[in-house]
């Protein structure tokens, strides 16, 4: 995956799986969507990668996501 040239803000919307334990009604089996919002990383055409904080000097990360692109419905620049 190509790290991103310059670091922008973007949100993520996507689909999360879900688990259940026990019994439970076939009809409770949906994915999730969720919004993540952080710097954008890494994106090639099966994952993207961002991550939440960045160093001043961009060398170093902290709470990092990686998201396959199958499970993406949306990427939206901040600003």
């Amino acid at each position: 995956m190509a790290p991103a040239k310059i670091m922008k803000a973007v949100s993520v919307e996507w689909k999360d799986i879900t688990s259940h334990s026990g019994w439970h009604d076939v009809e409770d089996n949906a994915l999730l969507p969720i919004t993540s919002v952080g710097f954008l990383m890494a994106q090639d055409k099966d994952n993207i990668l961002i991550s939440q904080s960045i160093s001043p000097e961009n060398s170093r990360v902290a709470e990092s996501l990686l998201i396959p692109m199958s499970v993406v419905a949306k990427i939206r620049r901040l600003r």
